[in-house]
């Protein structure tokens, strides 16, 4: 069964890749090794077992591609088709409403509804009808939502579909929301919605939903409302109105998890009542049964996510083998369970979470109970039960961590024993304590203010823990083959390959047998390693998909890193910091720990909004940026907080920056007059982007002319400079109408331009007349709206691009 599972899953990545010919490449490698396989054992005059065994996986792995490719293809009649036009919707809420605090005075009530008619523009009176579903945002002034589950809705306003960044190693969060049929999203008021209760009694969502409304009312009477965000989190799930920074230590020690209801919260609750049941003699069959319901009623009253639907659904099957005392078929069961998952939704694949649950739950069923043997030699048995869960739930997802997040956090052994514990308290106290606050609130009060201190003492271990130096460990990203290799050696170092003779007690015997051989051995894998480290590679520029902004990573041949723009987030009420969730994670992906130079080429919200994480969270070595004028850009203000209004420089007082053989030269573009407005743009912000600092990076052969914002006037201004052709150009401005000229195409002479910009941007970005300019001159054209991020490798001679989306 693991292997359909893993063939089968196989099938769906190949199908699901970006690269539309590795289904092709793939299949066809499957059948020369069917084929391969048929001539050998005919040839040896074997049995057909392994002939059959090998047809089969195939079958499976055709299965996939089949089945990922009937919900990859875009039907007709869904909301995705009406993407940027104003409409009305009418459909039904699906789930409990959630709700978080938007600007001050002000909440956002987040309705999931399934569609079912649609009006599209103000001519049309008669309504279509549209399949999928859409996130609605109203805003309001009052935290309480109007509708809940089941409940009739009608909204009007623009629908947005879900652009995700496409970067490597990018967390692909709209993978999850497809999973759930949800495909767009409209932002509204009040005004604009209207809402029909159902008729009859209110569903059990509804209620359940009035009831958690309630509960939020009373932990807020009981404590502060940091604490009162975080509860609420870890049972019912959600992160809304938790401290970013507490969510940052929290996910420094490797326990984030915890604070939102995921496996861990339901095996949490299973494991309570099933030591109770046998602390009460009850046998381990039917308190298994009892454990189990526990779990489901759990998922119930918190709302029962996807991760929670799954995690459920795992649990079932460990407390089924542990109360048929068939331990030992949870792993062919949790496949079972897996492959059902993906073949009702194969999108589930490409799910984080999905992901970790499915990775930590076999973890726990095959490396657990080999560690904690191990362990009981030289620590107690409760010690060496936690450490060895957490070691296997954390060794079992280590590809999944080195691509998504490039860190190991070491610490995490010490907070699974110093904070976990504390919060399992604070879960399990909580849930007695929100069940009594449904009928005697006053009851619960005093037992949640004990919940509140509890949760005060976590979180101040937590923050010291996350500050502790060497706590975490640099991943080195594993694509698809290096994970195949290391599960391999971890399933061959916990002694799966026994049976074949080949298990590490074998490899010891022969080390100690043939110790020559085996210090040969040993001296060419140090040589390996040591070549490796010295190794110098090719320079890198990556152009990063941060949506409608810039940001541009310049890798040296010694890994020395140049970071040119920081992209940021448009919008006074956009709270997502591009810094943090984006460029950050793309960072460390690639091995960038620090940053040595930070190049702003101007002060604009989007080529500087996420600075001030770099800065946090990797350290910046060097600064350039433009510091003058007495109202300086909120960006430029928290990045010199996050510098210590240290190491920062004005950007003209350098001239050229050399690192590892790479030459980055800086020219100022000077100042540009506003000359009134362009599509989307108030009057007067194109001085700014006329001070742009252009960077030209070279390397051998090949250069790559970084333009910032520069346009028209700027263009020529800096065409009159020493400036040289350049091999590649980042396109000014994101396409706009005036950047890129024909006059600075030709000073410039590129071969290859990249244009940084978002899906769908409402500043009509790139203009026709640019892209015309281009094509005549003409370049090979990448944009990260289409192609993801873009990066360029050179050995000084040769030079090479690659795209993440085909």
């Amino acid at each position: 069964m693991v292997g359909y599972l893993l063939a089968f899953g196989a099938g769906v990545w190949a199908a699901g890749n970006p690269d539309p010919s590795l289904p092709f490449v793939t299949t066809l490698a499957g059948l020369l090794s069917l084929a391969g396989i048929y001539f050998f054992d005919r040839l040896h005059k074997r049995n057909s077992a392994r002939r059959v065994l090998a047809a089969m996986l195939f079958m499976w792995f055709v299965a996939g591609t089949v089945r990922m490719g009937s919900v990859s293809q875009t039907a007709s009649g869904t909301v995705r088709e009406y993407e940027g036009q104003r409409v009305t919707v009418h459909g039904k809420i699906n789930g409990t409403p959630q709700v978080s605090a938007g600007m001050p005075g002000e909440w956002r009530v987040r309705y999931e509804v399934n569609l079912d008619r649609i009006i599209a523009g103000s001519a049309e009176k008669l309504p279509r009808t549209v399949t999928g579903g859409v996130l609605l945002t109203v805003r309001q002034k009052q935290p309480l939502p109007e509708g809940g589950d089941g409940d009739s809705i009608t909204a009007a306003g623009t629908i947005g579909c879900f652009h995700p960044y496409h970067n490597p190693g990018q967390v692909d969060w709209s993978a999850s929301l497809a999973a759930r049929d949800i495909e767009a999203r409209i932002s509204t008021t009040p005004e604009e919605v209207r809402i029909v209760r159902q008729d009859g009694a209110d569903s059990l969502t509804t209620r359940l939903g009035r009831w958690r409304n309630q509960v939020r009312s009373v932990l807020a009477e009981a404590m502060p409302d940091k604490d009162a965000a975080l509860i609420m989190g870890m049972l019912f799930g959600g992160y809304d109105g938790i401290e970013r920074q507490t969510v940052r230590d929290f996910a420094a020690t490797g326990i984030v998890h915890i604070l939102s209801v995921s496996g861990a919260h339901i095996a949490l609750v299973a494991g309570a009542i099933f030591c109770l049941t046998r602390r009460f003699s009850i046998p381990d069959g039917p308190g298994a049964g009892i454990a189990a319901v526990a779990m489901v009623g759990y998922g119930v009253i918190s709302g029962f996510s996807a991760p929670v639907l799954r995690s459920v659904i795992m649990g079932l099957i460990a407390m089924t083998a542990l109360g048929s005392g068939r331990l030992a078929s949870a792993p062919r069961a949790l496949s079972l369970a897996a492959l059902g998952m993906l073949i009702y939704e194969p999108r589930n694949l490409f799910d984080i979470s999905f992901q970790l649950s499915v990775g930590c739950t076999a973890g726990l069923f095959m490396l657990q109970p080999r560690l904690a043997g191990w362990l009981r030699g030289v620590a107690p048995e409760w010690v060496a039960e936690g450490v060895a869960a957490t070691l296997a739930a954390q060794l079992a997802v280590i590809p999944f961590l080195s691509w998504y997040f490039s860190t190991f956090p070491v610490i995490s052994l010490v907070a699974n024993l110093l904070v976990i514990p504390i919060l399992e308290a604070v879960i399990l106290l909580g849930l007695f304590s929100v069940l009594l606050a449904g009928g005697m609130a006053s009851m619960a009060h005093p037992l949640f203010v004990g919940v509140s201190l509890l949760t005060g003492l976590a979180v101040a271990i937590n923050r010291y823990l996350a500050r502790l130096p060497g706590g975490s460990i640099y991943l080195p990203a594993m694509g698809v083959g290096l994970g195949c290799l290391y599960y391999g050696l971890l399933l061959w170092g916990a002694g799966y390959a026994s049976r074949w003779g080949f298990s590490p007690k074998a490899a010891y015997a022969w080390a100690r047998r043939q110790p020559r051989q085996a210090g040969v051995v040993g001296l060419v894998l140090v040589g390996l390693a040591g070549w490796g480290m010295l190794w110098k590679g090719p320079l890198e520029v990556h152009f990063i998909d941060v949506g409608q902004g810039d940001a541009t990573l310049v890798i040296t041949p010694h890994g020395r890193s140049i970071l040119v723009d920081t992209g940021g987030a448009l919008g006074a009420q956009n709270t997502f910091d591009i810094g943090e969730r984006v460029v950050v994670p793309y960072l460390r992906h690639y091995g960038v720990n620090t940053v040595d130079w930070l190049i702003l080429t101007h002060n604009h919200q989007d080529h500087a909004g996420g600075a001030a994480a770099v800065a946090e969270l990797l350290g910046v070595r060097q600064v350039l940026l433009h510091q003058e004028g007495a109202d300086k850009a909120a960006a430029i203000l928290h990045l010199q907080k996050a510098m210590q209004d240290r190491n920062l420089q004005e950007a003209d007082s350098m001239s050229e920056i050399r690192l590892d053989g790479v030459s980055i030269k800086l020219y100022q573009s000077g100042e540009e007059q506003p000359d009134g407005k362009e599509k989307g743009r108030p009057k007067g912000s194109s001085s700014e982007n006329g001070r742009s600092t252009v960077a030209r990076v070279e390397y051998g052969r090949h250069s790559f002319l970084l333009t910032g914002d520069m346009e028209g006037d700027s263009e020529t201004r800096i065409g009159k400079t020493d400036m040289r052709p350049s091999t590649v150009l980042k396109v000014g401005h994101h396409g706009a109408r005036k950047s890129t000229q024909s006059a600075f195409l030709a000073r410039v002479g590129p071969q290859y331009a990249v244009i940084s910009v978002g899906a769908d941007n409402h500043f009509g970005h790139p203009a026709p007349e640019t892209l015309h300019r281009l094509q005549e001159w003409p370049v090979s054209l990448f944009r990260t709206d289409r192609d993801g991020a873009v990066v360029f490798r050179s050995d000084g001679e040769t030079l090479t691009v690659e795209r993440t989306v085909h």
